[in-house]
């Protein structure tokens, strides 16, 4: 919903004057796939844990709110001082949303990612999820 919302809106306010095209729409699409990618695999990896622990549906819920301000989405990398930027970036989702950035913004800004690590991070977290989604499946019953 929230990227119809964003391609809707962004779109409008393109035609209309009201705000420039991206700079560089692969970098973007690029990014929103690699955030739907790592969002698909962190949701195997929990939906199979919270199918196993009911404590693990319950703690996930204020895991994934106390995860908003650590996302990226609020704060640029390149604000950060250098240390806690290095340690930013080890945050998926950081290195997503500043692809995003420089895909929309380009060289007015100075974006800091590594698509290297996000990839590999992906991959293992898809492996784990569909390794815990095949072990759950067995214990899950149809009502």
């Amino acid at each position: 919903m929230a990227s119809i919302s964003f391609l809707t809106l962004s779109t409008f306010l393109s035609i209309a004057g009201f705000m420039p095209p991206p700079d560089d729409i692969l970098n973007m699409i690029c990014a929103w796939v690699l955030l739907a990618w790592f969002s698909m695999a962190v949701g195997l990896v929990v939906g199979s844990l919270s199918t196993a622990s009911e404590s693990v549906d319950r703690v996930w819920h204020v895991i994934s709110y106390l995860f908003l301000p650590l996302s990226g989405a609020l704060f640029m990398v390149d604000w950060l001082p250098k240390r806690v930027q290095e340690l930013a970036l080890f945050i998926p989702t950081v290195n997503c949303t500043e692809l995003l950035r420089e895909g929309y913004f380009g060289t007015r800004i100075h974006a800091h990612y590594d698509l290297s690590y996000l990839i590999v991070v992906n991959v293992a977290l898809t492996l784990i999820g569909l390794i815990a989604v095949k072990r759950i499946s067995g214990m899950v019953e149809g009502e």
